[in-house]
């Protein structure tokens, strides 16, 4: 039972310390994900290659 409570907390702590950069992670996910001109321009060519 102790065992128990003791991983519920560390899990409890561990997701307090990872909030703030998962939560960056997410909003540059979603920045990009609305944003799509680096996209195109990386994965479609303007040019004609000879």
């Amino acid at each position: 039972m102790a065992a128990t409570t003791a991983g519920m907390a560390l899990a409890g702590v561990t997701l307090v310390v990872l909030a703030g950069p998962l939560a960056r992670i997410s909003e540059r996910a979603a920045e990009d994900l609305m944003d799509r001109d680096p996209y195109r321009s990386a994965v479609l060519v303007t040019e004609a290659k000879p």
